[in-house]
């Protein structure tokens, strides 16, 4: 992306997504604490490896996003933010498929 910080720091691994279910389930239902996620976006889509193999494209407005193999697990932000309970639910390897 055009201004990315993390562009040539990690030029494969620019954008996050996360679903909105998963997110509304860690922010306990509060809406409000669904930007303490960071630097994600937000869709109501399966993220699952079944649903969105590495390889597949989607077009979000002019950006075309494709799926890779190197997840994004969450980090100590997202710890401090909804808990460490929280980040290991969803890097859990067992969950790892489900893309949470």
């Amino acid at each position: 992306m055009v201004r990315d910080r993390w562009a040539a720091a990690k030029p494969d691994t620019q954008i996050t997504l996360i679903n909105s279910e998963v997110l509304d389930r860690l922010a306990g239902g509060d809406r409000a604490r669904w930007p303490l996620c960071g630097d994600q976006l937000v869709v109501d889509m399966d993220l699952s490896e079944a649903n969105a193999p590495v390889g597949q494209q989607i077009r979000l407005g002019e950006a075309v996003l494709e799926f890779i193999a190197v997840p994004h697990t969450g980090c100590s932000k997202f710890a401090e933010r909804y808990g460490a309970d929280a980040l290991a639910f969803i890097g859990a390897s067992e969950r790892a498929p489900l893309r949470l």
